[in-house]
């Protein structure tokens, strides 16, 4: 079973590491689980994240110049449109791990949506950074999803 938890607006989020193969990336995420979203998107701050994977420090002009090059790395340019309007995602394939109550891992193999950044310092790039990536029916179906709001706690099984 793993348990995850509602933020303080009531959302209910699932914790889970995702790896990128190609890329040598990966990252933990706090995921949005989201009935409504066909597909597990990371969207900009999370995508940053996992971008930056094993980046040596630096200024942030050097970091920001390997992120970039990483996302020309990245394929299949799709728009997929929701609630907030429409953006194009990049598809990556990706392994989704989830941790269980009793410490055991749980992974499987999907195509991860990785939202592709709009013009730099532009009011849809802060949108972009301010979205939460979605935990979506693609990973979700695989799953019994139970919520319990009294408990602040929410259940895939």
């Amino acid at each position: 079973m793993i348990i995850g938890y509602f933020d303080p607006d009531g959302s209910p989020y699932i914790t889970a590491r995702i790896k990128v193969p190609r890329l040598n990336a990966e990252g933990t995420f706090h995921l949005l689980a989201d009935t409504g979203a066909d597909n597990t998107s990371l969207h900009l701050r999370a995508a940053i994240q996992l971008l930056s994977t094993r980046v040596m420090k630096g200024s942030f002009e050097k970091v920001w110049g390997i992120i970039r090059k990483r996302y020309r790395l990245l394929g299949n340019p799709t728009p997929i449109g929701g609630v907030g309007g429409t953006a194009i995602y990049l598809q990556e394939p990706a392994q989704i791990i989830f941790t269980h109550v009793d410490g055991t891992r749980q992974g499987f193999l999907f195509d991860l949506d990785i939202v592709k950044p709009a013009n730099w310092g532009s009011r849809c790039f802060q949108r972009q950074l301010e979205l939460p990536s979605l935990l979506g029916m693609d990973v979700l179906s695989q799953y019994r999803m139970v919520m319990e709001y009294p408990n602040n706690q929410i259940f895939l099984a």
